[in-house]
């Protein structure tokens, strides 16, 4: 049994050929609390699910990091390699897409803690 403390990598992120030849310009770190292990098992369903449809992408403008889970709250990050992409889509976890899909575990995009850092130079 898991204790609070405890936590658990559920995914290390996608690998993607090639990506060592690539900086990340932003990085974004999530992190969701959810008030049931259904709800949490769903989400972390859902991660995964795009981590496939990522890999399956090839080359893409982002990546997941980290996936760990402590407790009910799963964290994540966003490795994005493109600027003016990582500006366009920084706040997509707000459109109605993404809304459909945090339906399937009860939250809203409010439920969401999201920082994003830029690099500089």
């Amino acid at each position: 049994m898991l204790k609070a403390s405890d936590v658990t990598v559920v995914s290390a992120g996608q690998e993607i050929p090639n990506l060592g030849k690539r900086r990340a310009v932003a990085t974004s770190k999530i992190a969701i609390t959810f008030d049931n292990d259904a709800n949490l098992k769903a989400c972390v369903s859902a991660l995964q699910v795009s981590d496939v449809a990522l890999a399956l992408k090839g080359d893409s403008m982002y990546v997941w990091e980290l996936v760990t889970v402590t407790g009910n709250t799963i964290m994540f990050g966003v490795s994005w390699y493109d600027k003016e992409y990582f500006d366009a889509k920084r706040d997509a976890f707000t459109s109605k897409e993404h809304s459909r899909i945090f339906e399937q575990f009860g939250a809203t995009a409010d439920d969401f803690f999201v920082q994003h850092f830029v690099s500089i130079g």
